[in-house]
């Protein structure tokens, strides 16, 4: 959770707060194993088991766990994935890629857990960790998965001072810094013509002085792209 944090340029939110928040649960569950009259409302095995393979017996707080768990990884992948393709195009194979690795360690897991047919006695979380684990090394020498351009794009865009905006065929406006918001105010608002700023289509004439000023001093670079 906080390398996706970091990764998509909300490094701010990961404060002390945050990692004990998120170290509570394991440190519970930790503890709850660790001691072994405890160690049954997490899981355990029937005394009473024949055959080769041990019945593992799932506890009360073995659910809370699971759900703690899933949702923490299903977010922290969503988010990466959501990340990557509202910056480029270019990363939907990272995306594609990252999101089979989520949907497959999940899904064993899942199955596992709710003993879905043979699952019930064999678990499939270690086999599908270590094939999402290859995966994710395919992916790292063939897409450059952990490239960090997807950080240094979203930086530099919000950061710069010249005021950008992005419009698409349509010239509709797709996204603006915050520099052109400053110099442009509401006008300058995702989804709204570009024909609205006044540096595109308001003649000068019509201007009053203030506002040629302004206008002529604010440099705006528009970015067009395509459909």
């Amino acid at each position: 959770m906080v390398f996706v944090l970091e990764y998509t340029g909300h490094g701010r939110k990961v404060t002390r707060r945050l990692l004990g928040l998120l170290a509570v649960e394991p440190l519970v569950v930790l503890g709850l194993l660790a001691c072994p009259a405890t160690r049954a409302l997490v899981r355990s095995y029937a005394s009473d088991a024949v055959g080769p393979v041990p019945v593992v017996r799932l506890g009360p707080a073995y659910w809370p766990h699971f759900v703690y768990t899933t949702g923490l990884v299903a977010f922290a992948g969503g988010l990466l994935v959501i990340t990557l393709m509202r910056i480029s195009p270019m990363y939907r194979c990272q995306s594609g890629l990252l999101l089979a690795v989520v949907t497959l360690t999940l899904t064993g897991n899942a199955l596992a857990s709710f003993g879905v047919g043979w699952f019930g006695w064999l678990d499939p979380t270690p086999v599908a960790g270590s094939l999402a684990g290859w995966v994710l090394v395919w992916g790292v020498f063939r897409f450059r998965l952990l490239d960090l351009l997807p950080v240094a794009r979203t930086k530099v865009f919000e950061r710069i001072t010249d005021g950008v905006l992005v419009v698409d065929a349509y010239r509709r406006i797709v996204d603006v810094n915050p520099a052109a918001r400053r110099m442009l105010g509401p006008a300058a608002a995702v989804g709204h013509p570009a024909w609205r700023t006044c540096w595109v289509t308001r003649p000068r004439s019509s201007m009053r002085k203030r506002e040629r000023r302004s206008c002529a001093s604010a440099p705006i670079r528009s970015l067009a792209t395509s459909k």
